[in-house]
């Protein structure tokens, strides 16, 4: 429990340092520079990097694709439906249930896990940080267009998630992998000194994200997406890792990593696709604060297995 908490605190305080400068008076227009900066720089710089140095097999990254579409698209499901007949949310809101319980606030994800488990799990974080943003983030996005009366086709989909910075990232650095230029990478440094500052100021930003003021707005909405994202999907997603008996390594990094909170740029998505705003600021502050107990009780669990 130490191992997790020692982990865990740095990043705690740095999204309450976040958030405290943003209290101080830290423009809306620095945090968005900052989050741009990450998505379209940090970010993608750290996922080229472990990419090229590190080789995860094929087999490998097909046994995480498994349960991670099977979460996504399975609980994405739930949630859905569960807010539309059991909550009687609108469809703009079930589509910000849907949201908030699948996606995942991946700056937290590579600053901890690396942490609790080592750097030799950084290839299957990289894997999670490939397939995860970018299957969510699809299957979001149609959800809500579909909310919204709105259309896109396949060709559509698949041009947004090619131009994706992180995927871009992925099908460079394996291109560098494959030709042998992994050393040469590792080496030069320059993708891994820029990815470093992705953990920082990403999770400055995430902290500058919260809205606390949003919680005395909270519904049932809110409360059912922070149930299915926070206990239920790292309880469901432990069952698959036991059925498909996954490696122990990595059954840790996809359960301590399903049960983290959803990113604050969703409540971005939500709004601009006429999803429920407020439900979204409400249940990204209450997974956030519920994070904090819940995430380290997941890896204390993991880890004590």
């Amino acid at each position: 429990m130490l191992t997790v908490a020692l982990a865990i605190l740095p990043i705690i305080v740095a999204i309450a340092i976040g958030y405290g400068l943003k209290v101080r008076g830290v423009g809306a227009s620095v945090w968005s520079a900052a989050e741009r900066s990450v998505f379209y720089l940090f970010l993608p710089a750290l996922v080229l990097h472990y990419v090229s140095v590190r080789d995860v097999t094929v087999a490998e990254v097909l046994a995480m694709v498994v349960p991670i579409g099977g979460m996504i698209l399975g609980l994405g499901a739930v949630a859905y439906w569960l807010a539309r007949w059991l909550t009687r949310s609108p469809p703009g809101t079930a589509a910000s249930v849907h949201q908030a319980s699948i996606r995942l606030n991946g700056v937290v994800m590579i600053a901890l896990v690396p942490a609790l488990l080592g750097e030799q799990v950084w290839p299957y974080v990289v894997v999670m940080t490939s397939v995860w943003p970018v299957l969510s983030n699809t299957t979001s996005i149609l959800v809500f267009a579909n909310a919204a009366g709105l259309h896109r086709s396949p060709r559509q989909m698949a041009v947004a998630v090619a131009k994706n910075p992180v995927v871009i990232a992925v099908m460079l650095g394996t291109a560098f992998n494959v030709a042998g230029l992994g050393p040469f990478i590792a080496a030069l440094g320059v993708f891994k000194l820029l990815g470093n500052a992705a953990l920082p100021v990403g999770l400055l930003a995430a902290g500058a994200g919260l809205e606390f003021s949003s919680l005395r707005r909270s519904g049932p909405s809110t409360l059912l997406a922070t149930v299915l994202k926070m206990a239920v999907m790292p309880a469901a997603m432990w069952l698959a890792c036991e059925a498909l008996d996954m490696p122990p390594w990595i059954a840790q990094v996809l359960v301590i990593s399903s049960a983290l909170p959803c990113s604050p740029s969703g409540y971005v998505l939500a709004s601009q696709m006429g999803g429920d705003g407020r439900t979204m600021a409400s249940t990204i502050t209450l997974q956030h604060v519920v994070g904090m107990v819940s995430v380290a009780a997941v890896a204390s669990w993991m880890l004590a297995g």
